[in-house]
């Protein structure tokens, strides 16, 4: 039973990303319809420096699907309420105050960044972006306790249905209100989910009030420790995305801000996609741990295996489509948008290996290195960016990027290794030297299929070429890897269970 719920919230967490892939495309396409790529980029900016308001999270989110899992684990139901209970109010109150501190700062920040009428949107946006974060921080509460729960199938249930309602909601307010409309959706959306989340919740947690207002200085002692941790992490992960954004804007406008926001989405959902299994495990190890301190190994090298498996052959296909994506999706081949998309591929692929290190840690509650991890990926991405932003512009702060996420995750992989005792020759699996040089070679190959033959034989031609060709040479080499066929094998046992 415990292998089925599992195999069903991993299975889940996909369709989720999946459905949620679907419709970022179409909100896409409609707002460069509808408001352009430039204020596009103004939104994606002026939400990035709100993200200073959820300091005042303090981690309570981390927190809660560590400590919900593991009171239900001794059966302890009404400490799991009071846990959520209190993170609730604890990430909504501090959030709101740091919001009203913060208002002003952010606005002079901005008016380092942007003018005329860019910096206009900008300003009046951030008083909707500051209040989105204050009730997506109690909304995400809620949504971890899901987790804590092993409810992340319903989880992902409800987020597909808040982003449909959301889309839906683009369509209506922001052809009326232009990229104001964006804001009053995005927080329509929030609102109703958190309170459709908080309902969801009280079928798990009865012991949970009406409302959250059981507020106890023992649950929040108790999620100290473990949600400042888990706030240096996300302190200097501010270093990363609303830096690189700042930075884009400096060395390459607002424009190049938007082609790399959609671009940045487009790789994260791949990237979610294929991690999904992994963020299940959170809540089974901190249930697990309590009894059986050695299950993080065996999750780990598991997890490990199956994420270099998917990984190598769905980045090299994101990679080598960019091209037709770009066309399809904004209308024409933008090179700004493919180059960008390359390496935040090359970026998140390196980030992806650090996720089963990065997801046992938080389930055991050993935090050092995954905050070691993002102190050297906010310092890289800060001196890099600048220095090679100098250097090539907008593309060189995609780059620096890129490699500072390659370097942080290194750095969570390794102390992991070296903390579990395990070797670093694990790091290529076995059979999977054969993957990566396909996967080379269904890069080289579809980028010569593309810039030679598109103008030739047309984008509907040249795409199926692309996908014969760069598909055979990295889908075959999937099919026969070892991985492959004991995956199967596991899932037909998880179903006769």
């Amino acid at each position: 039973m415990a292998n089925r719920r599992l195999l069903l919230n991993a299975g889940m967490s996909v369709v989720q990303v999946v459905a949620l892939s679907a419709l970022l495309w179409l909100l896409y396409r409609f707002l460069l319809r509808a408001i352009g790529i430039e204020l596009l980029g103004v939104w994606s900016l002026t939400l990035a420096a709100a993200v200073a308001a959820r300091a005042g999270d303090l981690g309570f989110s981390s927190s809660v699907v560590k400590y919900v899992a593991a009171h239900l684990a001794r059966n302890d139901d009404t400490r799991a309420a009071q846990t959520v209970e209190t993170a609730a109010l604890s990430a909504g109150v501090l959030t709101a105050l740091i919001s009203l501190l913060a208002y002003p700062l952010l606005r002079w920040g901005l008016s380092r960044l942007l003018e005329g009428d860019a910096l206009a949107a900008a300003e009046a946006l951030l008083p909707y972006a500051l209040a989105y974060l204050c009730l997506s921080s109690v909304a995400g509460v809620f949504q971890s306790a899901l987790d804590g729960c092993q409810q992340i199938s319903l989880r992902s249930v409800l987020v597909i249905a808040g982003e449909t309602v959301h889309l839906g909601l683009c369509y209506w307010l922001v052809g009326q209100h232009g990229l104001l409309g964006l804001a009053y959706a995005r927080l329509i959306q929030t609102a109703i989910f958190l309170i459709i989340g908080w309902a969801a919740l009280k079928r798990f947690l009865p012991q949970l009030g009406w409302l959250p207002v059981g507020w106890r200085f023992e649950a929040f002692r108790e999620m100290m420790v473990y949600g400042l941790n888990a706030q240096v992490v996300w302190l200097v992960s501010l270093l990363h995305d609303p830096l690189t954004k700042s930075l884009l804007v400096s060395f390459g406008g607002t424009a190049l801000v938007g082609y790399y926001e959609m671009a940045s989405r487009l790789v994260s959902q791949l990237r979610t996609a294929i991690i999904a299994a992994n963020q299940t495990l959170v809540p089974v190890i901190a249930g697990s741990h309590e009894t059986q301190p050695d299950t993080a190994v065996r999750f780990y090298r598991e997890s490990y295996r199956l994420l270099f498996f998917f990984g190598v052959p769905l980045f090299a296909l994101l990679t080598v489509s960019l091209p037709i994506v770009s066309e399809l999706w904004i209308g024409a081949y933008e090179r700004q948008f493919v180059i960008c998309g390359a390496l935040l591929a090359a970026g998140w692929f390196g980030n992806l290996l650090s996720a089963p290190a990065y997801f046992v840690n938080l389930g055991t509650g050993d935090l050092r290195w995954n905050t070691v991890s993002h102190l050297v990926l906010g310092v890289l991405n800060l001196a890099l960016g600048w220095s090679l932003g100098k250097l090539f512009g907008g593309f060189g702060v995609a780059a620096a990027s890129a490699l500072a996420l390659i370097a942080g995750s290194a750095a969570v992989i390794v102390a992991y290794h070296r903390k579990a005792n395990v070797s670093l020759v694990e790091l290529l699996p076995a059979g999977s030297l054969q993957l990566l040089a396909c996967g080379f070679a269904g890069l080289l190959a579809g980028a010569a299929i593309y810039h030679y033959q598109r103008l030739a034989i047309g984008l509907w031609p040249v795409t199926g070429l692309l996908i014969l060709t760069s598909g055979l040479l990295i889908v075959i080499p999937a099919w026969f890897h070892p991985t492959r066929q004991r995956l199967s094998d596991y899932v037909l046992h998880s179903i006769k269970q």
